[in-house]
This record gives C-alpha cells, sequence and structure tokens, in this order.
C-alpha cells in the first residue's frame, strides 16, 4: 500500500481524485441516475420494498438488488436532502471509493504474481485509476459497473486463492443480484474452478451462489412473478434493433443491417438472419474460451481465467443485439489488468506493439462511444464544438473497427503457442 502513495504515484492518485471530484456535481447521465436509480430508490423507500415489487406501476427494468442499492444511496443522501443531486453525489462518491478499491485489489493482485514487478502492478493500477473510459463510466455517467467487476474479481480470488469456495460463490451471487452481465460468464467461471480445483470444491461453490441467489431474489419471485421473470431475462430478450448505443460489428454493416430480422445470407429455404450470425458468433467464441481452458489445464491460472472472461464479454459486446455501450466496460479494466501479463507471453515485438496500440484505441474508442450516447439526449449540455464532432456518423464506424481488430487479437493471442514463458 505505501508503495502505491510514494510521491510519483501519489501525483497520479491526486490526478484521479481531482478529475472525481470535479465531475460529482453533475447529474450524469439523468436518465439512468435520476430519472429511473433515484426515482425507483425513493418510490421503493416510500412504498416499501414489497408494496413497490408487487404494484409498481411505472417502468421498471432493475434487478431487486439494485432497486435495493438505490434505497440504500437514498437513504444515505436523504439524511442530506431528499433531492436528486444529493442522490448523485452520495452515488458517484461511493463509486469513487470503489475506483480506488479496485487500483489496491489489481495492484495487489499483479504484485503476488513472480513475474511482474511491484513498479509495473503499481503503474498499471494507475492506468486504471486515469483511464478515460472508466472516469468516463463511473465518474461522469455516476454507474456502478466497478462494483459488479470488482464482486466478480474478489468472488474468484476467494475461491481460488484463499479456496472460501462457498463465499466464493456467495459474492457471485450478489453481483448477479446487482447486474445479470455475470451470468454469461458462467460457464467459463465455473469451468475454470472446476479445472482448479475439485468437483467438490466446484460444487460447493455453487451450493454458495445457488443459496445466495434463492435467498436474495425468492421474495421477489412470490411478490410478483411477471416482473420478476422480466428483468431477470433481460439479457436474453432481443428487441428490434441492432444496438442500443454501442458501436458494435453490426455498426459495419449500417444501413444494410438495422434489425435482427435481417437476412444476412439466403441459400434456398435456409435464411441466416443478422440475431442467428450473432448467436453464432458469441457461441463460437464461448467454444474457444472453453477449448483454450481444456487445453491449458495443466498450466491453467487466474490471470488467464480472467483473460478468457475478457474475451468472451468482449464477443457478447462485440456481436449480440440491442447491445448497451456500457457492456464493454468488464473488458476496459480486464485489458489493463491482463496488459502487463501478455506482454511478458508475447514474444513478437509487433504483436506487442499491436496488443498496446489496441489497448489504448480500444478505452479511447469506448470513452468516445460514451460520449456519442451521451450527446444523442443530452447535446445541449455539452460545448457546440464537442457536439458536432460526435455527431459524426463515422465516429460509429472508427469504433466498431477498433472494437472488432481488439476482439480478432485476443482471439490471435488465445491460439498462440507457449514457449519460453506464459501467461501467469
Amino acid at each position: 500500500m505505501r508503495e502505491l502513495l510514494t510521491p510519483k504515484f501519489l501525483v497520479l492518485l491526486l490526478i484521479g481524485l481531482v478529475v472525481r471530484i470535479l465531475l460529482i456535481p453533475n447529474l450524469g447521465f439523468e436518465f439512468d441516475t435520476v430519472v429511473t436509480q433515484y426515482r425507483w430508490g425513493t418510490d421503493a423507500l416510500q412504498m416499501g420494498f414489497t408494496n413497490f415489487w408487487s404494484n409498481y406501476t411505472q417502468f421498471l427494468d432493475y434487478l431487486p438488488g439494485a432497486v435495493v442499492f438505490s434505497m440504500l444511496i437514498r437513504i444515505i443522501s436523504g439524511i442530506f436532502s431528499p433531492e436528486a443531486q444529493a442522490f448523485v453525489i452520495v452515488l458517484k462518491i461511493f463509486n469513487l471509493f470503489i475506483d480506488f478499491a479496485l487500483l489496491i485489489v489489481i495492484a495487489r493482485w499483479l504484485k503476488s504474481l513472480h513475474k511482474v514487478g511491484n513498479n509495473v502492478a503499481n503503474w498499471t493500477s494507475y492506468l486504471v485509476w486515469l483511464s478515460p473510459a472508466v472516469l468516463v463510466v463511473s465518474a461522469f455517467w455516476g454507474q456502478f459497473d466497478s462494483l459488479i467487476l470488482l464482486l466478480i474479481i474478489t468472488s474468484l480470488w476467494l475461491a481460488l486463492n484463499r479456496k472460501k469456495y462457498f463465499w466464493g460463490g456467495a459474492i457471485l451471487a450478489l453481483a448477479i443480484t446487482l447486474k445479470l452481465q455475470p451470468v454469461l460468464l458462467l460457464p467459463i467461471i465455473f469451468l475454470g474452478i472446476l479445472l482448479l480445483s475439485k468437483l467438490k470444491k466446484t460444487f460447493i461453490f455453487a451450493v454458495g451462489m445457488v443459496a445466495v441467489l434463492v435467498l436474495l431474489n425468492i421474495v421477489p419471485f412470490l411478490l410478483n412473478l411477471d416482473r420478476s421473470l422480466f428483468v431477470f431475462g433481460q439479457p436474453f430478450l432481443r428487441s428490434p434493433m441492432i444496438t442500443n448505443g454501442a458501436h458494435t460489428f453490426w455498426e459495419l454493416f449500417y444501413p444494410m443491417f438495422t434489425q435482427p430480422a435481417d437476412i444476412v445470407l439466403a441459400l434456398g429455404n435456409f435464411k441466416l438472419s443478422v440475431s442467428n450470425v450473432a448467436l453464432l458468433a458469441f457461441l463460437a467464441s464461448l467454444a474457444v474460451t472453453v477449448w483454450f481452458f481444456i487445453k491449458q489445464k495443466a498450466n491453467l491460472t487466474f490471470a488467464k481465467i480472467l483473460l478468457g472472461i475478457q474475451f468472451l464479454n468482449m464477443s457478447y459486446f462485440l456481436f449480440m443485439m440491442n447491445m448497451h455501450s456500457r457492456y464493454g466496460y468488464f473488458p476496459i479494466i480486464l485489458s489493463l489488468m491482463t496488459l502487463p501479463l501478455l506482454l511478458e507471453f508475447i514474444e513478437n515485438r509487433w504483436q506487442r506493439a499491436a496488443t498496446i496500440m489496441l489497448t489504448v484505441l480500444f478505452h479511447l474508442a469506448f470513452t468516445v462511444n460514451q460520449l456519442t450516447v451521451y450527446n444523442v439526449f443530452y447535446g445541449d449540455k455539452l460545448p457546440r464544438w464537442l457536439n458536432s464532432i460526435l455527431g459524426m456518423w463515422e465516429l460509429n464506424i472508427l469504433d466498431a473497427t477498433i472494437y472488432f481488430f481488439f476482439w480478432l487479437n485476443l482471439l490471435i493471442i488465445l491460439f498462440l503457442k507457449r514457449r519460453k514463458s506464459d501467461i501467469v
């Protein structure tokens, strides 16, 4: 911890801290922070959670855990003021502490690996702290996605490093109750734990996860089955749109393809729609990740599991339908966490350079993606010159191209042979 606060790193800490403090008064992406989170937290407190979940008639697509989280933020902010501004301020202060916790966790994890020096570990953690993509999502928009990733990493650390499988599963259940994105990663999380531990240990992990999931969500299901099924089915529902703000792979084919039902390939009676291609691409990526884990069974590590999570999450973000821009946030942080390990492993200097360049471009593209979405809804709050730039359609294509090549580079890395050194 002391090494993170030496003079040169203290400057980086203060820069990130000042930027976050300056952004605290901003209401962020107001549809998420005020129109939904603040409103739901306030209404749930006034109605009581059980009555709220049973009888609330307004729009609601958050999980029960996320509603309770909004209630807690609302309770704390209500001590100072009942207004939305106080709610957003407390939410962003909470995000600030979570981002700092991530900084410490990343540094400590990298220092535990014998191939990564302390200096590299410290610099890497501060790259996450200062990443414009992290700052936009956490400090500007006011989203608590950092908390979900912190819970996932903590879950794996408890299970794989501390051998506390039940509690690892319980923490993962908490992450799922707040946001469903971790559900997409369950196949490789369980496969990774199974390959690194015995079947009995994996079963204990599953028991911890299922027990806490049931404990936290049984009441909402009993109160309102239809609403519970709707909110828990969100990642698997397909609305009639290619994307919901994310500049994904399909942006490259706009306006040729605008809906999931559009036909990509037709051979007689056989027709392959956009949604079919997207699903096949994601399933193929899942198969590649499983193959990578099984092939690495004798040398599978925590770092390789994080690399697999990064690749699979990126595949879902890149190819699937109705994709929100923030679904690429996990790979954003994991791309920096695993970067020192990949640079140690990759022998070809050109590919090392490409990996560094694509990681930087990925963070910049993701930042631009968030700002373009903000510009669509709240462009009047941005400077006119920035409004004009973010309104350029070419930026969407550039983002999509960078996303694709970043994903492709990850795919190539998974297929590389292990020679002198390996991913720790």
